[in-house]
């Protein structure tokens, strides 16, 4: 007689359960959402495949001190995270940098518009004068571009959105795989996800209680966050347990599209990161490669911010998607309950048509 087969060991069952889940995108609970974490080395978490062409930075609890609800709206509250201005320094010695932030104490009216600009051009002296040991600059040691969303509402601009960042990508005429964005919070990830730029994740600013649970675990930063599952699991569910809903469905969505990378600081992050884009060839050199070697070079999808008017002189824009309604949604339902990867295809480019809102109440 044949000897009774082995049992699954649990952490295999963990991660088929986890994986039937995912799939079926369906509600995130604690149990699924410790699966969703685990640490890799504690070498460089992220590699980079592409050169960067564009580095997309958060503001609070990334450039500077995030001080909470509702954000900075005094001058006397900026003050900036130690490292960062001369992160910001180096980076931009390689590519251009386009800071990305949420702003919605103006939405709510708590803020002025005047208000806001104040706080920006004191931030920009507190990373000129920083970079350079305290002395006053002009010499434009801040960023190259400035991208705000004042709205108190979810839209299509403010993060988790990808608004902004397709604005950024569109006017700094870069792919969105040659893109990374950095941030503190899980709707900066997301963000990125949805734009189909690099994730990087900081311990800074809302990143701290994740960090620190993942110190108390033994996993030294940086190190990378997967849909796998866990040696260590009560940890985490002591950090999973402080988070809302909105916060575990950001976790999850983030996840579902490949590993997220955590350093300590944007100084952290910058080192990391700028090591490996320094190895790596140009999008042009590789496509040169490419062609020399006979082939034809890949084409890139370049990503269109969802609205932007147009100028005699911009160049021809691809047709924008087309608005999702009712038969889409049955089509999807449909497609969900029998092809899975044809759904995750679909999404790739629902995320930044018009019709996102409609189609996400859908599945």
């Amino acid at each position: 007689s044949q000897p009774p087969p082995a049992p699954v060991p649990a952490t295999r069952a963990a991660s088929m359960s986890l994986s039937m889940q995912m799939n079926c995108r369906a509600a995130p609970t604690p149990a699924i959402l410790l699966l969703l974490l685990t640490h890799a080395h504690d070498t460089s978490a992220l590699r980079l495949a592409v050169r960067p062409k564009l580095w997309l930075l958060d503001r609070d609890g990334c450039i500077n001190a995030d001080v909470g609800s509702p954000g900075v709206v005094r001058r006397e509250d900026l003050h900036l995270i130690p490292g960062s201005a001369g992160a910001i320094t180096r980076l931009r010695l390689f590519a251009p940098v386009a800071v990305v932030t949420n702003q919605s104490a103006r939405g709510k009216g708590l803020l002025s518009a005047a208000g806001l600009d104040e706080i920006h051009e004191r931030l920009r002296h507190l990373i000129a004068s920083a970079a350079r040991g305290g002395l006053a600059s002009e010499d434009g040691s801040r960023w190259d571009g400035l991208y705000v969303c004042e709205d108190a509402l979810p839209s299509s601009r403010k993060k988790p959105a990808a608004g902004m960042l397709l604005e950024a990508l569109h006017d700094f005429t870069c792919e969105p795989s040659e893109a990374v964005m950095v941030g503190d919070s899980w709707s900066d990830v997301v963000a990125a996800r949805r734009a189909g730029c690099v994730p990087v994740l900081l311990a800074t600013g809302h990143g701290q209680a994740l960090a620190a649970a993942l110190r108390r675990q033994g996993t030294r930063l940086p190190a990378s966050l997967t849909a796998a599952a866990l040696s260590e699991e009560r940890v985490l569910a002591e950090w999973l347990g402080g988070r809302g809903e909105a916060e575990a469905a950001l976790v999850r969505e983030a996840l579902c599209g490949g590993p997220v990378s955590v350093y300590e600081t944007l100084a952290q992050a910058a080192d990391a990161l700028l090591a490996q884009a320094r190895e790596l060839p140009s999008s042009q050199q590789r496509r040169g490669e490419t062609a020399a070697r006979g082939l034809a070079a890949p084409t890139l999808r370049r990503a269109t911010p969802p609205a932007m008017s147009a100028t005699a002189s911009s160049p021809p824009r691809p047709p924008a998607p087309r608005r999702c309604d009712a038969a889409d949604a049955v089509e999807v339902r449909e497609m969900a309950e029998k092809d899975i990867p044809a759904v995750a295809a679909l999404l790739t480019d629902a995320f930044a048509a018009p019709g996102y809102s409609a189609l996400q109440r859908a599945i």
